[in-house]
């Protein structure tokens, strides 16, 4: 078993793959902060996620959920859209690529 855990923002998203015993085989993040269009951005994660593919034999894939983050009144609707957007797209990217 080999996971890929992402932790998704709409301006970094981290990753890191393990194997079973829970050991770190890598750990990155993709930077997306200086890509403005929200499509352009799920293309870069999708190469990225393509490119780990690659390297690594995922069988499973762990992704937080994007509306723990957020406490009442700290962030604005655009912003919370966003952050859906972009992890929505990421789930989709990962079913596509790692089909899990």
């Amino acid at each position: 078993m080999i996971v890929l855990g992402l932790d998704v923002s709409t301006r970094i998203i981290g990753y890191t793959v393990i194997d079973q015993n829970y050991v770190v085989i890598e750990s990155n993040y993709i930077d997306l902060s200086k890509i403005d269009v929200m499509i352009d951005k799920a293309e870069q994660v999708y190469k990225v996620l393509v490119d780990i593919k690659e390297r690594h034999n995922i069988t499973d894939v762990a992704i937080e959920e994007c509306v723990s983050k957020f406490s009442g009144g700290r962030s604005s609707i655009h912003t919370i859209s966003k952050l859906f957007f972009i992890n929505i797209l990421t789930q989709y990217q990962c079913f596509r690529i790692f089909n899990v």
